[in-house]
C-alpha cells in the first residue's frame, strides 16, 4: 500500500476546486498604502498566498503584490516558508524567471513584491481554448513554450533548487510570447535537505502534475520538475489534462499506475520525437526520466541544427557520458533473431544493419559536435564583452587623454557630477588594454552607483563584470556589486556574508574603499533606536584597519556608534 500523506486529501481538493477565500470588496488590502506600494486591486489566489495588482510610488512602475494568506492563523512555519520563496526566487535572474523585487511585512503579514507580467498563464490559454473548442496550439508554438519552459527551470536546477509546482497555471505567456516560470512558493534548496522547513509526510503541490515520489511524501530532486515538466508539456500539445479523477486520492493513485497515451496518439501531427521526449520525461520511475534539465535542451538543440533524435523511454535512455548517447538504443535491449535454418543469414544482414547504423551515428555526432562548437564558441565571444557596459553612457564625449593613468585622474578631479559616470566609462573605452586602471575605473563606478541607490545600473555593471572573463579580481568586483544590490534590498545576512571573505582577503586599497562605501550606505538605513549589527561593526572595522583609519573617529557623516534617540 503506497504511502499517501493525509494533508495530500484536502490540499488536493482546494486546489481542484479553485475556489477563492475572500471577495474583492472585503479585502482589507485594496486601497492600503504597503511601504514603498499603493495596491490597487485583486489578481488572483494560490495555495499560499494573495496576489495584488500594486504601483510602487518611488519607481513609478506596476508590480505584483503577494502576501501570505491572512484568513488562517499565521504559523511560524507557514512564514519561514513564505518568506524562503522570496529568497529563493530573488537569487534567479533569468529571463524565463519571474522577477523578485523586494520582501517585507506589514500588520505583521509577510508580502513579496515580483515583477508584473503582461499576458496571461497557460492554465488560462488552455482553458479559453477548450471553450471554444479551438483545440491545443500549433506545435511549433507548443515547442517555443516548452523550451522556454525548460531554460528558466535549468536556471532554478543550476542553484539546486526544485520548484515542486510546475503547472500551467504556474508558467507566465507575456503578450510577446515569452515564457516566464511562476511562484517559486514551493521551492526548496536540495542542499538544504537536512533542514527542510515542511514536516515528515506532509506534501505541497498540484496532485494532477506532482510526481510519483512527491506524492508519496519522498524526498525530491530536478527529475521530480521534469516530470511535472512532462505532463504540462503533454496537457499543452494535446489540449487535455494528462490524467483525471474526481478525487484527489485517486488522482494520486494514477500518478503512481498510470500515465496517459502517447502524446502523438491523442494529436497525429505532433512529431513522434516530441510525444517520446513527454514520455521520457513522465517515466514512473526516477532514475528513468532524463537526469537533468540540460538532457531535454540538448534535444531542442538537436532539432535546431536539424540532426536526427532518437529517444527511447525507459533504461534505454540513460545518457553514459557523452551527451549524445542518451538518445540512443542501449545494446543491452536489442533483441538478437532467433536460431533457425537462416539464423547465419539473418544475422549478417543484422551485423550490416548495426553497422551502417553505427556509422551514420558517428557522421551525425561529427557534425552536430562541429556544429554545436561554432555555436559555442560564437556565444562565448557574445558572454565575453570587453570593455564591460560602455553603453552605460556615452563615454566617448569626454575628451581622451594621454594614458590611462591620465585619463583615470581626469575622471576622478575634473570631471563634472554630471559627466562622471561617462568619465569612469571612458578609462576602459579609450584604453581597454590596460586593465589595472580600467578595473580601478569600475571600482569608482560601483562606488558612485551605490552613493545614489542605482539598483538598474549596478545590476547591468554586475552583469557586464560577471561576462568579462577578464580574470578573477573583475570576478571579485562583480561579487562586490552583487553584495551591494543585496545591502539595497536591505538583506542584511546575505551583505555580510557576501562581504566577509573579500573583507578577509583584499588588501587593495581601492577595494578597501569600495567596500567600506558599501557599509556605510547600508549602516545609514538603519535607524539610530536601532542597534547596529555586531558582525557589521567588525567588517567596518577590519576595512578601516586596512585603510589605516582609526577605528574610533567618524568615517564621512555617519559615525560608527551613532547615538540612540
Amino acid at each position: 500500500m503506497e504511502n499517501l500523506p493525509t494533508e495530500l486529501i484536502a490540499q488536493g481538493a482546494d486546489r481542484l476546486q479553485g475556489t477563492s477565500v475572500r471577495s474583492q470588496s472585503q479585502d482589507i488590502w485594496i486601497g492600503r498604502v504597503v511601504g514603498d506600494f499603493v495596491v490597487e486591486e485583486t489578481l488572483g489566489f494560490g495555495g499560499m498566498g494573495t496576489v495584488y495588482r500594486a504601483r510602487q510610488t518611488s519607481l513609478g512602475r506596476f508590480v505584483a503584490l503577494k502576501f501570505l494568506n491572512s484568513g488562517r492563523s499565521l504559523s511560524p512555519e507557514s512564514i519561514l516558508r513564505f518568506e524562503a520563496e522570496a529568497r529563493t526566487a530573488a537569487r534567479l535572474n533569468h529571463p524565463n524567471i519571474v522577477h523578485i523585487y523586494a520582501l517585507g511585512a506589514s500588520d505583521e503579514v509577510p508580502y513579496i513584491a515580483m515583477e508584473l507580467v503582461s499576458g496571461r498563464n497557460l492554465g488560462e490559454i488552455l482553458t479559453d481554448r477548450m471553450k471554444q473548442s479551438l483545440g491545443p496550439l500549433p506545435v511549433q508554438e507548443c515547442l517555443g513554450i516548452m523550451k522556454q519552459a525548460s531554460m528558466g527551470l535549468q536556471a532554478a536546477s543550476e542553484l539546486g533548487l526544485v520548484h515542486r509546482d510546475i503547472k500551467p497555471e504556474n508558467l507566465m505567456v507575456t503578450e510577446k510570447g515569452l515564457v516566464k516560470v511562476a511562484d517559486f512558493g514551493l521551492a526548496r534548496s536540495v542542499q538544504a535537505e537536512s533542514a527542510r522547513m515542511t514536516q515528515t509526510g506532509y506534501t505541497l503541490g498540484t496532485p494532477m502534475y506532482m510526481s510519483p515520489e512527491q506524492v508519496q511524501g519522498m524526498a525530491v530532486d530536478c527529475r521530480s520538475d521534469i516530470y511535472s515538466l512532462g505532463l504540462t508539456f503533454y496537457h499543452l500539445v494535446t489540449g487535455r489534462p494528462p490524467l483525471g479523477a474526481d478525487a484527489a486520492y485517486a488522482l494520486a493513485m494514477k500518478q503512481l499506475h498510470e500515465r496517459p497515451a502517447s502524446a502523438s496518439m491523442v494529436r497525429p501531427d505532433c512529431p513522434l520525437w516530441i510525444s517520446d521526449l513527454i514520455d521520457w520525461m513522465i517515466e514512473k520511475r526516477v532514475e528513468l526520466r532524463p537526469q537533468g534539465v540540460e538532457q531535454i535542451l540538448e534535444v531542442f538543440h538537436r532539432h535546431e541544427l536539424g540532426l536526427s533524435i532518437q529517444i527511447f523511454s525507459g533504461a534505454a535512455s540513460q545518457w553514459a557520458g557523452d551527451p549524445y548517447s542518451g538518445l540512443l538504443r542501449d545494446p543491452s535491449t536489442v533483441q538478437f533473431p532467433a536460431q533457425g535454418p537462416s539464423a547465419s543469414r539473418s544475422r549478417r544482414g543484422w551485423l550490416v544493419w548495426s553497422l551502417m547504423t553505427v556509422l551514420g551515428w558517428i557522421l551525425a555526432l561529427v557534425v552536430g559536435r562541429a556544429q554545436a562548437r561554432r555555436l559555442e564558441n560564437q556565444a562565448d565571444k557574445n558572454r565575453n564583452t570587453w570593455p564591460a557596459a560602455l553603453g552605460m553612457a556615452d563615454w566617448r564625449r569626454v575628451p581622451q587623454q594621454q594614458g590611462a593613468d591620465w585619463q583615470y585622474r581626469y575622471a576622478q578631479i575634473r570631471a563634472d557630477e554630471a559627466d562622471q559616470l561617462a568619465a569612469w566609462l571612458a578609462v576602459p573605452g579609450y584604453f581597454p588594454n590596460d586593465e589595472d586602471w580600467a578595473w580601478r575605473a569600475y571600482a569608482q563606478l560601483t562606488s558612485d552607483l551605490v552613493r545614489h541607490t542605482d539598483r538598474f545600473r549596478l545590476v547591468w555593471l554586475r552583469d557586464s563584470l560577471s561576462r568579462a572573463g577578464r580574470g578573477l579580481q573583475f570576478e571579485v568586483l562583480a561579487q562586490v556589486a552583487d553584495a551591494a544590490l543585496e545591502g539595497m534590498e536591505g538583506n542584511e545576512i546575505s551583505l555580510l556574508e557576501n562581504l566577509h571573505p573579500l573583507v578577509k582577503e583584499t588588501m587593495d586599497p581601492n577595494l578597501a574603499e569600495l567596500i567600506l562605501a558599501i557599509l556605510v550606505h547600508y549602516r545609514s538605513k538603519i535607524p539610530r533606536d536601532q542597534a547596529i549589527p555586531v558582525r557589521l561593526d567588525k567588517l567596518q572595522t577590519q576595512i578601516l584597519e586596512i585603510l589605516r583609519i582609526d577605528p574610533k573617529s567618524p568615517y564621512g557623516n555617519f559615525p560608527l556608534n551613532p547615538p540612540a534617540k
